[in-house]
């Protein structure tokens, strides 16, 4: 099979998966095992994601390990390589059954359809500098800022989070600010 791997991003990314195991470990395409992370292996972790034409969808193959359910991260690799830096843009869990997805099987291709918070009703889930996302979310970020705007749970670690309408939001962090019906709660600096 082909392209079990998916993940809407923006087009024009470069987007890659890595995948984990039930039991933490990294598997590394280059010696085809799974392995305990480390950083220096990075690059022997990547599975590149090839977008199909300008679609911002994109798709890689998933290895061919023994059946379980298995961890996928996508990110956008932001610098000339793979680095722990590059910005989340998805995860999710595919149930393999050894030599393809097991449709039904407690984890599904459908359950790793990835969105990135850029429309309506949205989980996301970000690391990185920025998150913003529009009604309706669920917006988890760590990093330096997160807006989120209309009807969102916000969980924040970083330094400054801005929520309008109907939020909850939970701050950890220097700066929390909500507008309209919300409740906050702030461990930082400042609350306004």
């Amino acid at each position: 099979m082909a392209g079990e791997i998916q993940s809407q991003h923006t087009s024009g990314k470069t987007v890659y998966a890595i995948v984990y195991s039930s039991v933490g470990e990294v598997y590394d395409t280059t010696n085809d095992i799974f392995e305990i992370w480390t950083d220096i292996g990075l690059p022997d972790y990547v599975i590149s994601l090839t977008e199909l034409g300008s679609s911002g969808f994109y798709t890689g193959d998933f290895p061919v390990v023994n059946s379980g359910i298995y961890s996928v991260v996508a990110k956008e690799q932001i610098g000339g390589s793979a680095a722990n830096s590059d910005i989340l843009v998805g995860a999710g869990d595919i149930s393999w059954d050894g030599t393809g997805v097991a449709i039904g099987g407690g984890g599904s291709l459908q359950e790793f359809e990835i969105n990135v918070g850029h429309s309506e009703r949205d989980i996301n889930v970000a690391e990185g500098v920025s998150s913003s996302v529009l009604s309706q979310s669920i917006n988890i970020t760590k990093g330096n800022e997160s807006k989120v705007d209309d009807d969102n749970i916000a969980i924040t670690v970083g330094n400054e989070s801005k929520t309008d309408a109907d939020d909850i939001i939970i701050t950890k962090g220097n700066v929390s600010k909500t507008d309209t019906e919300s409740i906050t709660i702030t461990k930082g600096v400042e609350k306004a």
